[in-house]
């Protein structure tokens, strides 16, 4: 809480000197990735990760504030059209009813 979750970055360097064109990362997702990382998939231990030497900025802001083109229900429709044409409805249906 409290990261601005997203960093737009246009036209700063790179790594090589180039501007950077295109595209934003989320930042947010990167380092709950990391995190996933570290904890596998067990239940034990104490969920919280410690990220060390990351520079932040402070946002108080909702994701949706942040990213105001996100529009969670078209996502989500087309997800789910894309997951039953490559998984099949069938498999869907069975894997939410197990």
């Amino acid at each position: 809480y409290g990261i601005d979750p997203v960093d737009r970055g246009f036209g700063s360097p790179d790594l090589y000197g180039k501007p950077k064109y295109g595209g934003v990362d989320m930042i947010v997702h990167e380092l709950c990735s990391a995190a996933a990382l570290l904890f596998k998939q067990s239940s034990e231990g104490i969920p919280v990760a410690i990220v060390r030497g990351y520079k932040w900025r402070e946002c108080e802001c909702k994701l949706r504030e942040a990213i105001p083109s996100i529009n969670l229900i078209k996502a989500a429709r087309l997800t789910a059209r894309r997951t039953a044409r490559i998984l099949g409805i069938r498999k869907i249906i069975r894997n939410l009813l197990c």
